[in-house]
Protein backbone atom coordinates (compact mmCIF):
# COMPACT_ATOMS: atom_id res chain seq x y z
CA UNK A 1 0.00 0.00 0.00
CA UNK A 2 1.40 3.39 -0.99
CA UNK A 3 2.03 6.16 1.49
CA UNK A 4 -0.86 8.23 0.11
CA UNK A 5 -3.33 5.35 0.60
CA UNK A 6 -2.14 4.71 4.16
CA UNK A 7 -2.45 8.41 4.92
CA UNK A 8 -6.00 8.48 3.52
CA UNK A 9 -7.02 5.56 5.74
CA UNK A 10 -5.48 7.25 8.76
CA UNK A 11 -7.31 10.48 8.01
CA UNK A 12 -10.62 8.62 7.66
CA UNK A 13 -10.17 7.07 11.09
CA UNK A 14 -9.11 10.33 12.66
CA UNK A 15 -12.10 12.11 11.17
CA UNK A 16 -14.57 9.41 12.23
CA UNK A 17 -13.16 9.35 15.73
CA UNK A 18 -13.24 13.13 16.03
CA UNK A 19 -16.88 13.26 14.97
CA UNK A 20 -17.81 10.33 17.22
CA UNK A 21 -16.33 11.85 20.34
CA UNK A 22 -17.65 15.37 19.80
CA UNK A 23 -20.72 15.69 22.00
CA UNK A 24 -21.08 19.38 21.19
CA UNK A 25 -21.61 20.51 24.76
CA UNK A 26 -19.77 23.75 24.22
CA UNK A 27 -18.13 25.79 21.51
CA UNK A 28 -18.85 25.81 17.77
CA UNK A 29 -18.17 22.78 15.62
CA UNK A 30 -18.12 22.47 11.84
CA UNK A 31 -19.63 19.05 11.12
CA UNK A 32 -18.06 17.37 8.03
CA UNK A 33 -20.36 16.85 5.03
CA UNK A 34 -20.18 13.06 5.14
CA UNK A 35 -21.65 13.10 8.66
CA UNK A 36 -24.29 15.77 8.00
CA UNK A 37 -27.77 14.97 6.73
CA UNK A 38 -28.53 18.35 5.16
CA UNK A 39 -27.47 19.65 1.76
CA UNK A 40 -25.53 22.54 3.19
CA UNK A 41 -22.79 22.30 5.76
CA UNK A 42 -23.86 24.05 8.96
CA UNK A 43 -22.19 25.38 12.07
CA UNK A 44 -23.67 24.00 15.27
CA UNK A 45 -22.91 23.90 18.98
CA UNK A 46 -24.80 20.64 19.54
CA UNK A 47 -24.82 17.15 18.04
CA UNK A 48 -27.91 15.03 18.52
CA UNK A 49 -27.69 11.54 20.03
CA UNK A 50 -28.87 10.11 16.68
CA UNK A 51 -25.99 11.71 14.81
CA UNK A 52 -23.49 10.52 17.40
CA UNK A 53 -24.84 6.95 17.19
CA UNK A 54 -24.61 7.13 13.40
CA UNK A 55 -20.97 8.15 13.72
CA UNK A 56 -20.34 5.19 16.02
CA UNK A 57 -21.93 2.89 13.44
CA UNK A 58 -19.50 4.31 10.87
CA UNK A 59 -16.64 3.66 13.24
CA UNK A 60 -17.79 0.08 13.86
CA UNK A 61 -17.92 -0.59 10.12
CA UNK A 62 -14.27 0.46 9.78
CA UNK A 63 -13.07 -1.75 12.66
CA UNK A 64 -12.56 -5.07 10.81
CA UNK A 65 -10.17 -3.50 8.28
CA UNK A 66 -8.33 -1.27 10.75
CA UNK A 67 -4.69 -1.78 11.58
CA UNK A 68 -3.60 -2.77 15.08
CA UNK A 69 -2.44 0.77 15.78
CA UNK A 70 -5.75 2.21 14.61
CA UNK A 71 -7.72 -0.24 16.74
CA UNK A 72 -5.69 0.63 19.81
CA UNK A 73 -6.12 4.35 19.19
CA UNK A 74 -9.88 4.10 18.73
CA UNK A 75 -10.34 1.79 21.73
CA UNK A 76 -8.32 4.11 23.97
CA UNK A 77 -10.32 7.14 22.83
CA UNK A 78 -13.66 5.40 23.36
CA UNK A 79 -12.54 4.26 26.80
CA UNK A 80 -11.81 7.85 27.73
CA UNK A 81 -15.13 9.00 26.32
CA UNK A 82 -17.39 6.39 27.95
CA UNK A 83 -16.11 7.38 31.39
CA UNK A 84 -17.66 10.83 31.05
CA UNK A 85 -20.67 9.97 28.87
CA UNK A 86 -23.99 10.72 30.59
CA UNK A 87 -26.26 9.27 27.89
CA UNK A 88 -26.76 5.50 28.44
CA UNK A 89 -27.77 5.01 24.79
CA UNK A 90 -24.38 6.34 23.68
CA UNK A 91 -22.59 4.22 26.29
CA UNK A 92 -24.41 1.15 24.98
CA UNK A 93 -23.38 1.92 21.41
CA UNK A 94 -19.77 2.46 22.44
CA UNK A 95 -19.74 -1.02 23.99
CA UNK A 96 -21.17 -2.48 20.78
CA UNK A 97 -18.72 -0.54 18.61
CA UNK A 98 -15.76 -1.92 20.56
CA UNK A 99 -16.73 -5.46 19.49
CA UNK A 100 -15.05 -4.54 16.20
CA UNK A 101 -11.86 -3.34 17.92
CA UNK A 102 -10.46 -6.50 19.51
CA UNK A 103 -7.84 -5.03 21.81
CA UNK A 104 -7.15 -5.48 25.50
CA UNK A 105 -8.50 -1.97 26.06
CA UNK A 106 -11.79 -2.89 24.37
CA UNK A 107 -12.09 -5.94 26.62
CA UNK A 108 -11.46 -3.84 29.71
CA UNK A 109 -14.22 -1.40 28.69
CA UNK A 110 -16.67 -4.24 28.07
CA UNK A 111 -15.96 -5.87 31.42
CA UNK A 112 -16.30 -2.52 33.21
CA UNK A 113 -19.61 -1.93 31.40
CA UNK A 114 -21.06 -4.92 33.27
CA UNK A 115 -21.26 -2.58 36.25
CA UNK A 116 -22.96 0.28 34.40
CA UNK A 117 -26.01 1.81 36.09
CA UNK A 118 -28.14 1.17 33.01
CA UNK A 119 -29.27 -2.44 32.43
CA UNK A 120 -29.27 -2.03 28.63
CA UNK A 121 -25.57 -1.19 28.75
CA UNK A 122 -24.95 -4.26 30.89
CA UNK A 123 -26.88 -6.43 28.41
CA UNK A 124 -24.74 -5.04 25.58
CA UNK A 125 -21.63 -5.84 27.62
CA UNK A 126 -22.77 -9.45 28.07
CA UNK A 127 -23.27 -9.82 24.33
CA UNK A 128 -19.94 -8.18 23.56
CA UNK A 129 -18.05 -10.45 25.95
CA UNK A 130 -19.72 -13.52 24.43
CA UNK A 131 -18.34 -12.47 21.06
CA UNK A 132 -14.93 -11.71 22.57
CA UNK A 133 -14.46 -14.99 24.45
CA UNK A 134 -11.56 -15.84 26.74
CA UNK A 135 -11.12 -16.62 30.41
CA UNK A 136 -11.63 -13.02 31.60
CA UNK A 137 -14.91 -12.75 29.72
CA UNK A 138 -16.12 -16.08 31.12
CA UNK A 139 -15.29 -15.09 34.70
CA UNK A 140 -17.00 -11.70 34.34
CA UNK A 141 -20.15 -13.20 32.82
CA UNK A 142 -20.40 -15.89 35.50
CA UNK A 143 -20.15 -13.22 38.19
CA UNK A 144 -22.78 -11.04 36.54
CA UNK A 145 -25.16 -13.99 36.22
CA UNK A 146 -24.84 -14.56 39.94
CA UNK A 147 -25.22 -11.02 41.28
CA UNK A 148 -27.09 -8.78 38.86
CA UNK A 149 -30.41 -7.41 40.10
CA UNK A 150 -31.97 -7.13 36.61
CA UNK A 151 -33.51 -10.24 35.07
CA UNK A 152 -32.77 -9.19 31.49
CA UNK A 153 -29.09 -8.81 32.32
CA UNK A 154 -28.97 -12.23 33.99
CA UNK A 155 -30.72 -13.77 30.98
CA UNK A 156 -28.16 -12.13 28.69
CA UNK A 157 -25.31 -13.44 30.83
CA UNK A 158 -26.75 -16.97 30.84
CA UNK A 159 -27.17 -16.88 27.07
CA UNK A 160 -23.62 -15.56 26.62
CA UNK A 161 -22.20 -18.42 28.68
CA UNK A 162 -23.45 -20.87 26.04
CA UNK A 163 -20.42 -19.80 23.99
CA UNK A 164 -17.95 -21.18 26.55
CA UNK A 165 -17.24 -24.92 26.76
CA UNK A 166 -15.55 -24.73 30.14
CA UNK A 167 -16.29 -26.30 33.56
CA UNK A 168 -16.77 -22.88 35.14
CA UNK A 169 -19.51 -22.11 32.60
CA UNK A 170 -21.26 -25.34 33.58
CA UNK A 171 -21.00 -24.41 37.26
CA UNK A 172 -22.38 -20.92 36.74
CA UNK A 173 -25.31 -22.20 34.69
CA UNK A 174 -25.98 -25.01 37.19
CA UNK A 175 -26.29 -22.40 39.92
CA UNK A 176 -28.84 -20.53 37.80
CA UNK A 177 -30.99 -23.68 37.72
CA UNK A 178 -31.75 -23.01 41.40
CA UNK A 179 -33.10 -19.53 40.72
CA UNK A 180 -36.86 -19.23 41.38
CA UNK A 181 -37.50 -17.45 38.08
CA UNK A 182 -38.64 -19.99 35.44
CA UNK A 183 -37.35 -17.85 32.56
CA UNK A 184 -33.82 -17.93 33.95
CA UNK A 185 -34.09 -21.66 34.62
CA UNK A 186 -35.11 -22.24 31.01
CA UNK A 187 -32.31 -20.06 29.68
CA UNK A 188 -29.80 -21.94 31.83
CA UNK A 189 -31.06 -25.26 30.43
CA UNK A 190 -30.71 -24.04 26.83
CA UNK A 191 -27.17 -22.84 27.47
CA UNK A 192 -26.22 -26.06 29.26
CA UNK A 193 -27.39 -28.03 26.24
CA UNK A 194 -24.95 -26.08 24.05
CA UNK A 195 -22.07 -26.17 26.52
CA UNK A 196 -22.34 -29.90 27.28
CA UNK A 197 -23.78 -31.29 24.07
CA UNK A 198 -26.43 -33.11 26.17
CA UNK A 199 -30.17 -32.97 25.58
CA UNK A 200 -32.42 -33.71 28.54
CA UNK A 201 -35.33 -31.68 27.26
CA UNK A 202 -36.87 -28.84 29.29
CA UNK A 203 -36.87 -30.82 32.55
CA UNK A 204 -35.02 -28.59 35.03
CA UNK A 205 -35.00 -31.31 37.70
CA UNK A 206 -33.24 -33.71 35.34
CA UNK A 207 -30.48 -31.16 34.83
CA UNK A 208 -30.26 -30.50 38.56
CA UNK A 209 -29.83 -34.19 39.24
CA UNK A 210 -27.19 -34.53 36.56
CA UNK A 211 -25.26 -31.61 38.02
CA UNK A 212 -25.48 -33.02 41.56
CA UNK A 213 -24.15 -36.35 40.35
CA UNK A 214 -21.21 -34.58 38.72
CA UNK A 215 -21.92 -36.10 35.31
CA UNK A 216 -22.04 -32.83 33.38
CA UNK A 217 -18.89 -31.86 31.51
CA UNK A 218 -18.28 -29.47 28.63
CA UNK A 219 -18.49 -31.07 25.22
CA UNK A 220 -15.30 -31.26 23.22
CA UNK A 221 -14.96 -28.57 20.61
CA UNK A 222 -15.48 -30.06 17.13
CA UNK A 223 -12.45 -30.19 14.90
CA UNK A 224 -12.38 -28.09 11.76
CA UNK A 225 -12.94 -31.24 9.66
CA UNK A 226 -16.07 -32.06 11.68
CA UNK A 227 -17.33 -28.53 11.22
CA UNK A 228 -16.79 -28.79 7.46
CA UNK A 229 -18.58 -32.14 7.41
CA UNK A 230 -21.65 -30.56 8.99
CA UNK A 231 -21.67 -27.90 6.29
CA UNK A 232 -21.32 -30.42 3.47
CA UNK A 233 -24.52 -31.23 1.50
CA UNK A 234 -23.30 -34.86 1.01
Amino acid sequence: MCYRSKRAIGCTFALALCVTLSCGCSGTQLVPNQFWSFDKQERTSHRTPASRIEALHELAAQGPTASIDQKQEVAASLMSHIRQESDPVIREQIVRTLVHYDTSTAGAVQRAALQDDDPNVRVAACQALAARGGADALQSLAGRLDIDSDLDVRLAAAKALARFREPSAVQALAHALEDPDPALQRRAVLSLEKVTGRDLGPDVNAWRQLVREGNVAPAEKPSWTEQLRKLSPF
